[in-house]
Protein backbone atom coordinates (compact mmCIF):
# COMPACT_ATOMS: atom_id res chain seq x y z
CA UNK A 1 0.00 0.00 0.00
CA UNK A 2 0.83 3.40 -1.04
CA UNK A 3 0.16 6.18 1.54
CA UNK A 4 0.61 9.45 1.25
CA UNK A 5 0.69 12.38 4.02
CA UNK A 6 -2.96 13.09 3.44
CA UNK A 7 -4.40 9.38 3.57
CA UNK A 8 -6.03 9.81 6.58
CA UNK A 9 -6.90 13.10 8.10
CA UNK A 10 -5.31 12.78 11.57
CA UNK A 11 -2.38 15.23 12.52
CA UNK A 12 -0.29 12.23 13.50
CA UNK A 13 -0.71 10.62 9.92
CA UNK A 14 1.92 12.38 8.57
CA UNK A 15 4.34 11.39 11.04
CA UNK A 16 3.45 7.58 10.44
CA UNK A 17 3.99 7.89 6.63
CA UNK A 18 7.40 9.66 7.53
CA UNK A 19 8.44 6.90 9.80
CA UNK A 20 7.11 4.29 6.70
CA UNK A 21 9.02 5.80 4.47
CA UNK A 22 12.49 5.51 6.52
CA UNK A 23 11.99 1.90 7.25
CA UNK A 24 11.82 1.29 3.24
CA UNK A 25 14.77 3.17 3.22
CA UNK A 26 16.04 0.94 6.03
CA UNK A 27 16.71 3.53 8.77
CA UNK A 28 15.06 1.90 11.39
CA UNK A 29 16.03 4.07 14.37
CA UNK A 30 14.28 7.05 12.06
CA UNK A 31 11.49 4.77 11.66
CA UNK A 32 11.04 3.45 15.24
CA UNK A 33 11.15 7.16 16.36
CA UNK A 34 8.59 8.60 14.36
CA UNK A 35 6.02 5.67 15.01
CA UNK A 36 6.67 6.21 18.61
CA UNK A 37 6.17 9.55 18.39
CA UNK A 38 2.70 9.11 16.18
CA UNK A 39 1.67 6.44 19.19
CA UNK A 40 2.83 9.17 22.01
CA UNK A 41 0.52 11.91 20.38
CA UNK A 42 -2.44 9.75 19.89
CA UNK A 43 -5.93 11.36 21.18
CA UNK A 44 -9.28 9.99 22.08
CA UNK A 45 -9.95 11.49 18.46
CA UNK A 46 -7.23 9.69 16.53
CA UNK A 47 -9.09 6.66 14.81
CA UNK A 48 -8.60 3.38 15.53
CA UNK A 49 -7.54 2.67 11.74
CA UNK A 50 -4.42 5.16 12.22
CA UNK A 51 -3.70 3.55 15.29
CA UNK A 52 -4.07 -0.29 14.39
CA UNK A 53 -1.92 0.95 11.34
CA UNK A 54 0.58 2.75 12.84
CA UNK A 55 1.27 0.03 15.68
CA UNK A 56 1.69 -2.56 12.45
CA UNK A 57 4.15 -0.34 10.99
CA UNK A 58 5.93 0.31 14.16
CA UNK A 59 6.17 -3.83 14.57
CA UNK A 60 7.29 -4.56 11.41
CA UNK A 61 10.15 -2.10 12.37
CA UNK A 62 10.94 -3.90 15.59
CA UNK A 63 11.20 -7.25 13.72
CA UNK A 64 13.23 -5.78 10.90
CA UNK A 65 15.49 -4.62 14.07
CA UNK A 66 15.50 -8.10 15.75
CA UNK A 67 13.29 -7.07 18.14
CA UNK A 68 10.61 -9.96 17.81
CA UNK A 69 9.19 -9.26 21.58
CA UNK A 70 8.29 -5.38 20.62
CA UNK A 71 7.21 -6.65 17.40
CA UNK A 72 4.58 -8.98 19.15
CA UNK A 73 3.21 -6.24 21.63
CA UNK A 74 3.01 -3.87 18.58
CA UNK A 75 0.76 -6.45 16.46
CA UNK A 76 -1.10 -7.49 19.96
CA UNK A 77 -1.94 -3.92 20.19
CA UNK A 78 -3.21 -3.65 16.31
CA UNK A 79 -5.37 -6.73 17.31
CA UNK A 80 -6.82 -5.23 20.69
CA UNK A 81 -7.76 -2.13 18.37
CA UNK A 82 -9.18 -4.49 15.22
CA UNK A 83 -9.37 -7.91 15.95
CA UNK A 84 -10.23 -8.44 12.61
CA UNK A 85 -6.98 -6.96 10.85
CA UNK A 86 -5.34 -10.51 9.30
CA UNK A 87 -2.03 -8.36 8.38
CA UNK A 88 -1.66 -7.60 12.36
CA UNK A 89 -2.41 -11.87 13.31
CA UNK A 90 0.05 -12.79 9.61
CA UNK A 91 2.89 -10.44 11.63
CA UNK A 92 2.56 -11.81 14.90
CA UNK A 93 2.47 -15.44 13.93
CA UNK A 94 5.84 -14.83 12.06
CA UNK A 95 6.91 -13.11 14.83
CA UNK A 96 5.98 -15.90 17.47
CA UNK A 97 7.55 -18.43 14.88
CA UNK A 98 10.59 -16.53 14.88
CA UNK A 99 10.34 -16.94 18.52
CA UNK A 100 10.04 -20.69 18.67
CA UNK A 101 6.24 -20.31 20.12
CA UNK A 102 5.04 -22.66 17.44
CA UNK A 103 1.67 -23.14 19.25
CA UNK A 104 0.53 -19.29 19.25
CA UNK A 105 1.93 -18.85 16.07
CA UNK A 106 -0.70 -21.56 14.88
CA UNK A 107 -3.63 -20.18 16.58
CA UNK A 108 -2.68 -16.91 14.35
CA UNK A 109 -2.24 -18.35 11.47
CA UNK A 110 -5.36 -20.43 11.81
CA UNK A 111 -6.89 -16.68 12.48
CA UNK A 112 -5.40 -14.93 9.65
CA UNK A 113 -7.35 -17.96 7.60
CA UNK A 114 -10.84 -17.52 9.63
CA UNK A 115 -10.38 -13.72 8.36
CA UNK A 116 -8.84 -14.18 4.86
CA UNK A 117 -9.27 -18.03 3.85
CA UNK A 118 -7.83 -16.82 0.41
CA UNK A 119 -4.11 -15.93 1.53
CA UNK A 120 -2.07 -18.78 0.50
CA UNK A 121 1.25 -17.55 2.59
CA UNK A 122 -0.75 -18.39 5.59
CA UNK A 123 -1.83 -21.86 4.34
CA UNK A 124 2.12 -22.20 3.75
CA UNK A 125 3.73 -21.29 6.60
CA UNK A 126 1.23 -23.15 9.22
CA UNK A 127 1.63 -25.97 6.95
CA UNK A 128 5.29 -25.82 7.64
CA UNK A 129 4.82 -25.43 10.88
CA UNK A 130 2.19 -28.69 11.38
CA UNK A 131 4.79 -30.70 9.24
CA UNK A 132 7.56 -29.96 11.88
CA UNK A 133 5.48 -31.21 14.46
CA UNK A 134 4.57 -33.88 12.38
CA UNK A 135 1.39 -33.57 11.64
CA UNK A 136 1.55 -34.77 8.05
CA UNK A 137 -2.25 -34.66 7.46
CA UNK A 138 -2.83 -31.38 8.46
CA UNK A 139 0.58 -29.91 6.61
CA UNK A 140 -0.67 -31.87 3.36
CA UNK A 141 -4.36 -30.20 4.02
CA UNK A 142 -2.27 -26.91 4.24
CA UNK A 143 -0.19 -27.35 1.06
CA UNK A 144 -3.28 -28.54 -1.05
CA UNK A 145 -5.08 -25.63 -0.17
CA UNK A 146 -2.38 -23.20 -1.48
CA UNK A 147 -2.76 -24.93 -4.68
CA UNK A 148 -6.49 -24.81 -4.87
CA UNK A 149 -5.95 -21.34 -4.02
CA UNK A 150 -3.14 -20.45 -6.34
CA UNK A 151 -5.38 -22.52 -9.08
CA UNK A 152 -8.10 -20.73 -8.94
CA UNK A 153 -6.20 -17.06 -8.69
CA UNK A 154 -4.63 -18.02 -12.25
CA UNK A 155 -8.05 -19.07 -14.13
Amino acid sequence: MTWTHDTFDDPTWPIVVDGENSRREGDLKSALSAFSTAIAAFTDSTSDRVQVETYICRGVAHAQNGDEDHAISDYSAAIDLDPKRALAYFNRGCAYERVSQEDRAIEDFDRVIELRPDNPDAYIIRGGLLKRRGQLDEAQADFAMVRTINNDTNT
